[in-house]
């Protein structure tokens, strides 16, 4: 550490020690912000979106607060978009709390807010600004709530037993698309436990081949040659109406598809 380093360090320490630099929360106090009570937190946040910043990861954040206690929430950093689902609540004291399905280690957190003017902020408990945003009532930003394994339930989608998947898949083609990928597919599963795919997408077709079987839990297992870096992926199926469904671990449409009878599209199994 050079001499000028350490003595600007020693320089702000005193500072903040005589109390010559404030807190964004003490600057926020002096302009006028005003903490919410819980009453008017919930009537500010229910059934609204939520836009700003998060100054400390440098990135913009979207949440819509549902008038059920659901929220979602879209983040844009520079490793992306990323988005969750939770659900929120104001605590006895009048703070906002969110638990996510996988943000913040999904553990609920809560805390007091603030407005100021038009601007909505909340704070540390060392007084950095932690997120300033506007509020608009309304899902002005389309956010969905509830995830799409939730939405299928509710549909009458139900999980379909290990017999059920084995007099389904057995001898049969699955038929298919992965929507977040953009690939329809196309795989026969043979009674011997072999299985042959094609599956077709922007960049082209491509086929493999492998194995196959139903898991003691009902999942169906692929185990193929080159896809999934030739390492076995099991799903759980759900079923609604004619159609099978699988859903990622955070509740996403993975993949949806309906079983021609026979191996229906001619694929060539492996020896």
């Amino acid at each position: 550490m050079g001499r000028r380093t350490q003595t600007t360090i020693i320089v702000l320490a005193t500072l903040a020690l005589t109390g010559c630099i404030k807190t964004a929360k003490e600057e926020a106090l002096a302009a006028g912000a005003k903490q919410l009570s819980g009453e008017e937190a919930k009537a500010a946040l229910s059934d609204s979106t939520a836009e700003g910043d998060l100054p400390a990861l440098q990135a913009k954040v979207t949440l819509y607060y549902a008038a059920d206690g659901l929220v979602a929430g879209k983040v844009n950093s520079a490793q992306g978009e990323d988005h969750d689902r939770g659900r929120w609540r104001i605590d006895d004291e009048g703070g906002v709390c969110i638990e996510w399905s996988k943000w913040q280690g999904r553990r609920e957190r809560c805390g007091p807010l603030w407005k100021e003017g038009d601007l909505f902020k909340a704070f540390s408990p060392q007084g950095a600004l932690t997120s300033v945003f506007e509020v608009t009532r309304g899902n002005t930003a389309k956010m969905v709530t509830t995830t799409a394994l939730e939405t299928a339930l509710k549909g009458g989608a139900r999980k379909i037993s290990a017999a059920e998947a084995k007099a389904a898949y057995t001898g049969n083609t699955v038929n298919g698309k992965i929507p977040a990928a953009r690939v329809k597919y196309a795989v026969f599963c043979s009674p011997d436990g072999r299985t042959a795919g094609k599956a077709r997408s922007e960049a082209g077709t491509d086929d493999d081949t492998g194995k196959w079987r139903i898991s003691d839990e009902g999942e169906v297992c692929f185990h193929w040659e080159i896809w999934e870096d030739n390492k076995e992926s099991c799903n759980a199926i759900y079923k609604q109406g004619d159609s099978y469904l699988t859903f990622t671990p955070e509740g996403a449409l993975g993949s949806t598809a309906k079983i021609a009878e026979g191996n229906s599209k001619k694929l060539e199994l492996d020896g």
